[in-house]
């Protein structure tokens, strides 16, 4: 499957799980989300466990949402309820993933042609 097929498949995804769960996930300001919230959304159906996995890996590696888990955010359900906060370590491990995902996107743009015209 190519690149493009999985972003289309991605975008997909996150609107129903947009719509369904508005007060969790939304994709331009997420939110730290529940420790174990796989299980939940595992138990309401809304996909199966491949598809899960691979939706909330992918929201999980998200620059938007790799920002926003600093030390102290509160974690939300599929409700949007508080249910605890981001630690120290989460938050580093956050810090870390979104650096190297600049460092990629750096990397990458470093190595595309030049578009530009004189």
């Amino acid at each position: 499957m190519s690149n493009k097929s999985k972003q289309k498949i991605f975008n997909e995804v996150v609107g129903v799980i947009c719509q369904r769960f508005p007060a969790t996930f939304f994709i331009h300001k997420p939110k730290p989300l529940k420790i174990g919230i796989y299980d939940d959304l595992l138990a309401v159906g809304v996909l199966d466990e491949k598809g899960l996995s691979a939706f909330l890996r992918a929201y999980c590696k998200l620059g938007r949402y790799l920002a926003v888990v600093v030390p102290g955010a509160q974690r939300v359900d599929l409700d949007g309820n508080p249910t605890g906060e981001v630690t120290a370590e989460e938050a580093q491990l956050a810090a870390t993933a979104l650096s190297v995902l600049h460092e990629r996107r750096a990397a990458r743009k470093a190595l595309s042609p030049n578009t530009e015209t004189a």
